[in-house]
């Protein structure tokens, strides 16, 4: 397996893939960009989207299970950077944290058929990939509004790229700090969208398909970084509400089963 610990001279051949595939990058990205941009309304659709936008400008955290604080920060710093725009207008206050999701589900398809190239090594797969994200119902529903598919995603996706990096990595050092930066993203991955956490099987079934040289010190330091992003979300939140979150959180599950029931 090759390692990408030290830097090496890459041929030509190498050198003009590389730039090709950038390129299908920025084609994938600038593709779910103009859908986005076509799909516009000028209105939120979703009764979540009206919550999520309020939320952040009161500066709220979510009634959902984990309070999904990295998510309403995000859409509250979009609102802060658009004050100087006009954001502080209810009637417009929503458009920088639209923007801001457009650009995370461009960044997120992107980043997705990177990940796909550098798993497969196939550049009909990657682009494949690209077209699955472009097309997909839920990006394509919710890339123009204030929802958490499209940074969610964009951040799973990220979490999957470093922990590709780490395996490929012959050092402990290297493979260690791309799987804490992975383990890192992936806390804020969940905190916006729970369900999230079941992807983190695919670490476990990578180190035991894979087998790279550090995968227990490497699962180690995914597993505090995962501890440190989510556990300051759960704090943060706690800290603008006031709630107990060990508390939210049973009340969130008492709902829920009273919902089912």
């Amino acid at each position: 397996m090759a390692t990408t610990d030290h830097l090496s001279p890459l041929a030509p051949a190498d050198v003009s893939r590389r730039r090709g595939m950038g390129w299908l990058y920025l084609a994938a990205g600038l593709a779910m960009l103009l859908a986005g941009i076509l799909l516009w309304t000028r209105s939120l659709t979703d009764w979540d989207s009206w919550d999520y936008a309020v939320l952040a400008i009161t500066r709220q955290p979510s009634g959902l299970c984990l309070r999904r604080w990295w998510f309403i920060a995000f859409m509250r710093l979009a609102w802060l950077v658009g004050l100087p725009f006009g954001a502080s207008d209810p009637a417009v206050a929503f458009v920088p944290m639209k923007i801001a999701v457009l650009l995370s589900s461009a960044g997120a398809v992107a980043a997705l058929t990177a990940w796909t190239y550098k798993f497969t090594g196939r550049v009909s797969t990657a682009a494949i990939a690209a077209l699955m994200g472009v097309a997909s119902p839920s990006l394509l529903a919710y890339s123009s509004t204030v929802m958490t598919e499209g940074p969610t995603l964009l951040l799973l996706t990220g979490t999957l790229i470093c922990w590709e990096v780490a395996i490929r990595r012959d050092r402990a050092t290297g493979s260690c700090t791309w799987a804490m930066l992975a383990g890192l993203l992936f806390g804020v991955a969940v905190s916006m969208r729970e369900p999230a956490l079941f992807l983190a099987a695919w670490p476990l079934v990578s180190c035991f398909s894979d087998r790279p040289r550090h995968r227990w010190k490497m699962l180690a330091a995914a597993i505090i970084g995962m501890g440190v992003s989510l556990g300051f979300a759960i704090l943060m939140a706690w800290q603008w509400s006031g709630v107990d979150p060990l508390a939210a959180m049973r009340s969130y599950s008492e709902y829920m089963r009273g919902e089912r029931a």
